[in-house]
């Protein structure tokens, strides 16, 4: 799929073609309240962005999405051979280069998000370039209320996906190599890559740390969120942040390697 580096709000963007050498699963709907908390109990969602259960949930950290991740992946008696994440999931846990060749639940890879968000699409985003549509597929502060949404309340993509745009950024497996320092100069980028020679989608075997502010591990979001401006609700835009962070507007979608074979 096409993939677009858009550092800026604005400007030219570039296409990077990616070539994703496996078949995944995704999840139509971002998790909901009620399904975290059969997970963990005790999360609620702040009340003042929206607590009713079958809202998508928020003030999830990159570590809790993984955990949750692992859990899914112990419902659906998948061995443990197979989970995404090794146990315990805390800073100071190791990422295993091989993660996304497993299939057990996890967090999709930036460009696997980005291709499933676009849907097959080259625009801006999957349903075009028209910004008056964007309020009938994504909840940005436009039209949200200052407050998150049910998953599945607005049109989908192509792919048959609510939400992709909107609602909750959605963390993504990866992110920058080692940990936050200048974000100006440090932003990843995209392999470059053509159509006829596309770039892969290599995993980093790493370590997930929060020792301190300066030399936390940060991930990448996407797809813009509730109580964001409507041009963060792009198939490109690209945001990171510390992976320990709970935010009103930190959301999942799980995904999952399909075996060898299976489309």
């Amino acid at each position: 799929g096409a993939s677009r580096q858009e550092g800026a709000l604005y400007g030219s963007p570039n296409l990077h073609y990616r070539k994703i050498e496996r078949s995944l699963s995704v999840a139509t709907k971002e998790v909901t309240v009620e399904q975290f908390q059969r997970f963990n109990a005790n999360h609620h969602n702040d009340p003042r962005y929206g607590d009713n259960p079958e809202c998508a949930a928020i003030h999830l950290s990159w570590y809790s999405a993984a955990a949750y991740c692992n859990w899914l992946s112990a419902q659906a008696s998948i061995p443990k051979s197979e989970w995404c994440y090794r146990e315990p999931v805390e800073p100071g846990m190791a990422i295993s280069k091989d993660s996304v060749k497993r299939t057990g639940y996890r967090l999709p890879t930036e460009a696997e998000w980005e291709y499933f968000c676009r849907a097959g699409t080259e625009t801006s985003r999957p349903f075009g370039e028209s910004p008056q549509l964007l309020s009938r597929y994504a909840w940005t502060w436009l039209n949200s209320g200052n407050r998150v949404h049910p998953p599945g309340e607005l049109l989908p993509n192509e792919f048959g996906l609510f939400d992709v745009l909107g609602n909750t950024w959605e963390w993504c497996q990866d992110g920058p190599t080692g940990y936050y320092r200048f974000p100006d100069t440090d932003f990843p980028r995209y392999p470059s890559g053509t159509k006829e020679a596309p770039a892969g989608d290599p995993v980093q075997a790493e370590t997930i740390d929060s020792k301190d502010r300066a030399h936390e591990t940060w991930r990448i979001l996407r797809g813009g969120a509730f109580s964001y401006a409507p041009d963060r609700a792009r198939s490109a835009f690209r945001d990171w942040q510390p992976s320990g962070d709970l935010r009103e507007y930190l959301g999942l979608r799980v995904v999952r390697t399909l075996p060898a074979g299976v489309r």
